[in-house]
């Protein structure tokens, strides 16, 4: 862009994300609805472009944030079902290995998985959420830590030599074909139905979010091949060993503990061009995440994209995300929803009994008045707010 200064910022390039809240289980009739009444013309989609090396915990305050969710309810990532498979290939053993790496191990532990949820009654809580996805972002748990994870596993492999494995039969809601198996031999599906807390699917969040995903269609190591580098990077070193100096060595403050741990910390490989963001499991909201682009500066200061194609039509807010280190919203499709309304069906209800109440008929009446009152309580307005002022 030709008389324009690019001031002096950090060297950073800019990725655009696309989400897209899943409908695929909603009726055409339903669909109609959040058309009519929910501003939606193909889908309910946000188009963001945040900084390149934003992690995936700050990026789950963004898209809650773009969605109208409220971080009322337990949320987390994970790849895409044949992903997940063709990764770990359904066995425990090689899901173990990447506990820490790419998932974390199940924990109930939430003021540790949600280590920096210190919302105060009575802050702004878009200010407050902000805060939460604009950089410089540092980790600062201790669960999601590589050595931490395999403490986790060495001790339920020092518990469990063998499990009681089985099928689940569905319709009569039990577990039958019951045998004992050695842990190290289970299949992944096999401890689920053995311990329903035991295996999770969800990815560590500490992590930028491209060390996990990639932009479509580029070229990344199979999964056989990313599976020999996890090998490689652990015969690095004894995770036993590590694992004893870690439980003998006496560490005087958290800084040097996590000195200590982040040490042993094995960046992944991109495994996905997309994956789920999960958010209320009762309520089942799932997102679609993709990285559909990616901007960089040129030797002559002017933004390309992943294919050197001229970006300067975002120039504006290419320099908002570089300059205030945040996510910037630029494309909506849909109006927000909120929380605890019972998932994308439960909002199109909403709607339905918002919008098409039979004026004439006192209690669809007085149950529309309820709905608008409870909607507002939530914090929902009913009304598209623009890109620019989503985040």
């Amino acid at each position: 862009m030709e008389g324009r200064k690019v001031p002096a910022f950090r060297n950073m390039n800019v990725l655009r994300l696309h989400l897209e809240l899943i409908t695929s289980g909603l009726k055409e009739e339903d669909k109609e609805v959040i058309k009519k009444h929910g501003f939606m013309k193909e889908g309910m989609t946000r188009d963001v472009l945040v900084p390149d090396d934003i992690t995936f915990h700050a990026l789950s305050y963004a898209i809650m944030r773009c969605f109208g969710w409220q971080n009322s309810h337990l949320h987390f990532f994970r790849l895409p079902d044949e992903v997940y498979e063709q990764l770990t290939e359904g066995k425990y053993m090689t899901w173990a290995k990447m506990a820490g790496i790419y998932f974390r191990f199940p924990s109930e532990d939430f003021e540790d998985l949600y280590w920096d949820d210190d919302y105060q009654y009575g802050q702004n809580y878009k200010t407050w959420m902000r805060k939460k996805y604009t950089g410089p972002y540092k980790y600062k748990g201790f669960r999601e830590e590589y050595l931490d994870n395999q403490l986790e596993i060495q001790d339920m492999f020092a518990r469990h030599d063998e499990v009681e494995v089985g099928e689940f039969d569905f319709k009569q809601m039990k577990t039958v074909n019951k045998h004992m198996k050695k842990l190290k031999d289970a299949g992944i599906s096999e401890i689920q139905t053995a311990f329903a807390d035991v295996l999770s699917t969800e990815l560590i969040e500490r992590v930028p979010i491209v060390q996990i995903m990639s932009l479509p269609g580029k070229e990344r190591q199979s999964f056989t091949e990313i599976r020999n580098y996890i090998n490689e990077k652990t015969a690095d070193f004894y995770v036993n060993d590590s694992i004893n100096k870690f439980k003998t060595k006496y560490l005087r403050s958290e800084k040097k503990r996590r000195e200590f741990m982040e040490q042993f910390n094995i960046p992944p490989l991109p495994v996905t061009d997309h994956l789920i963001y999960e958010y209320d499991t009762g309520d089942g909201w799932e997102v679609s995440v993709s990285i559909e682009n990616e901007y960089h500066l040129d030797e002559h200061k002017q933004w390309k994209d992943s294919d050197g194609l001229d970006a300067t039509d975002l120039f504006d807010d290419l320099m908002t995300v570089v300059m205030k280190y945040r996510p910037v919203c630029i494309a909506k499709d849909g109006i927000e929803v909120l929380d605890d309304v019972g998932g994308i069906g439960g909002f199109c209800e909403m709607l339905e009994t918002i919008y098409e109440c039979d004026m004439e008929d006192q209690d669809a009446v007085d149950q529309r008045y309820e709905m608008i009152e409870w909607a507002h309580y939530m914090g929902w307005s009913g009304k598209m707010i623009p890109p620019e002022n989503t985040l």
